[in-house]
């Protein structure tokens, strides 16, 4: 590992941090109305809307590197779990699949 050090100040140094600023300042651009000065109350979706989009040197969102799987967007957490409706679907579904193929033979044994 490779510690490097950037100065706070001097942002042209990191470039990271200027292109991770340079798209919150789109995003907040694009969130914020005429009124110029409300642009802190936008930041937070702007920091929500950065963190999940998937980055090209990363291949995924900050969010999945962190968490290990995609963010539930704030409207489907409203609604039922969609994950949790997969996983019974499919273990049902398997279960059928079981008890489908167990009748024919239970029934060919009469």
């Amino acid at each position: 590992i490779t510690l490097a050090h950037a100065s706070d100040y001097y942002p042209q140094g990191n470039g990271q941090a200027g292109s991770s600023n340079k798209n919150l300042v789109t995003i907040i651009r694009k969130l914020v109305d005429e009124n110029q000065r409300s642009w802190h109350k936008s930041l937070y979706d702007a920091l929500w809307a950065d963190r999940i989009t998937p980055k090209r040197s990363l291949g995924m969102s900050p969010f999945q590197v962190l968490y290990g799987n995609d963010a539930e967007i704030p409207i489907s957490t409203e609604l039922p779990a969609l994950r949790l409706a997969r996983a019974i679907e499919d273990e049902t579904f398997s279960e059928f699949s079981r008890k489908e193929n167990y009748v024919p033979d239970r029934t060919r044994r009469k």
